[in-house]
């Protein structure tokens, strides 16, 4: 028998059906792509920021009050400087690099010294030096012991050139980075390494625009940028060094305590660095002390305050955090810490 043409709908089955089972995920994602993508760039990326709304302040602690007090753990430990500016920002960087070297010398570690050489026919030399002042006595983080061993390497030596440190310190800098974050992880106050975190999300963008996944491309560089992997405990112990900070930018309040207290007040110098107040902090220290000259600092400026400064940005200047770039460049920005801000939930 015979029908017309048109009698019966044209089949849809494909001529040349997949054979593999590659070419018959590749035919579906075709076939429907247009439903994919809504469900990408709409569901997906909708559902994301509604989950980052949600969690990025999951416990409110209120507005910070001044904390007059070095931050200190749940079992009464005192929190490293370098550990307080990274909580900080959700990074480390230079400036906490710098609080770590001061804070070894105030613990007597090591001492700092700059001296000036008068040279003939040419400018005068200054010369920042770190002094071993005694050995690892098994109290140091081990994040501390992998700068006090490059400082001195690895015991050859009692003392070195800030200037030496220029050539090659960005690959200590990566593996004091990864100490701080395991220590970190291990007190519960980050979930995972937020480099690693922010890596990922970066990939996921980079990968979501190549298939013009826009939205969902552009969620994921906006989380990559928020999120920070830091925990409820570690939120908390955040809102103690916004307390802190604001003591650090205006110590002002109470000079009566401080000059009681000039030996906490001596131990908050590297904290000042780490989070970004370190010359706020001078100004308000040496009107409570304006003889001061700690016996782990020496100079030639004529004191203290005249010639800290040097010697810190000398160190700021030659800690490279990475790999020298083809034209000669050290690598990585110098920050000024004071980041923070509520948790960016971690998952």
């Amino acid at each position: 028998a015979s029908y017309p043409v048109g009698t019966f709908p044209k089949s849809t089955l494909s001529k040349n059906p997949p054979t593999t089972f590659s070419e018959a995920v590749f035919s579906l994602i075709l076939n429907n792509y247009l439903y994919i993508w809504i469900f990408l760039n709409i569901f997906l990326a909708g559902t994301l920021i509604l989950w980052y709304q949600r969690h990025k302040n999951r416990k409110s602690f209120g507005k910070p009050t001044v904390n007059f007090d070095i931050p200190k753990d749940e079992k009464g430990k005192i929190l490293q400087p370098a550990m307080a500016g990274t909580i900080d920002t959700a990074k480390l960087d230079k400036n906490d690099i710098v609080a770590t070297i001061f804070d070894l010398a105030i613990r007597k570690y090591i001492k700092l010294e700059e001296k000036k050489t008068v040279r003939k026919l040419m400018p005068d030399e200054t010369t920042q030096k770190i002094i071993k002042l005694k050995k690892d006595d098994g109290k140091l983080e081990e994040f501390e012991k992998t700068l006090f061993n490059r400082l001195f390497q690895d015991g050859d030596g009692d003392e070195v050139k800030i200037s030496d440190l220029r050539l090659d310190f960005y690959k200590t800098f990566s593996e004091i980075e990864d100490g701080v974050f395991k220590k970190l992880v291990e007190k519960k106050y980050y979930a995972k390494n937020p480099k690693i975190q922010k890596g990922l999300l970066l990939f996921l963008g980079i990968v979501s625009l190549f298939f013009f996944n826009i939205f969902l491309g552009v969620t994921f560089f906006l989380l990559s940028r928020k999120l920070n992997g830091r925990t409820v405990l570690g939120d908390r112990m955040d809102y103690q060094i916004d307390g802190l900070k604001l003591f650090l930018k205006s110590m002002n309040r109470n000079y009566k305590w401080q000059t009681e207290q000039l030996y906490i007040v001596e131990q908050m110098i590297p904290y000042a660095i780490a989070l970004g107040y370190i010359d706020k902090f001078m100004e308000q220290l040496k009107i409570i002390k304006p003889d001061y000259n700690p016996t782990w600092y020496s100079g030639y400026h004529g004191g203290f305050y005249a010639g800290y400064s040097g010697f810190y940005m000398a160190a700021s200047s030659g800690i490279t955090t990475a790999a020298p770039s083809s034209s000669g460049a050290g690598g990585g920005g110098f920050s000024g810490g004071g980041g923070g801000g509520g948790g960016g939930g971690s998952w």
